[in-house]
């Protein structure tokens, strides 16, 4: 078997393992960017819950609608700053 068999043989499978992983890898990158708009938007929230600027019900219902699995069976407290103690 000569060389350029094996440099054909060598491209044909790159090619083919270039048409596989390119769909999966799009996915991945696809939904991790979603994930960091979701955890922006989220944090954003949680500075607007903090600073009083909601009402519990219009945070629990912001939460839901960004899906939020954590919203649906968890009772919602406005945040009070810390206290210090001596």
């Amino acid at each position: 078997m000569t060389s350029s068999f094996f440099m054909a043989v060598t491209g044909i499978t790159l090619v083919a393992i270039l048409l596989i992983l390119s769909p999966i890898l799009r996915q991945q990158l696809q939904a991790q960017r979603r994930t960091g708009a979701i955890r922006e938007e989220l944090k954003a929230l949680n500075a607007a819950n903090a600073a009083g600027s909601m009402s519990p019900g219009q945070y629990a219902a912001s939460r839901q609608a960004l899906g939020d699995p954590g919203s649906t069976n968890t009772k919602v407290v406005p945040m009070r700053p810390a206290v210090a103690r001596d």
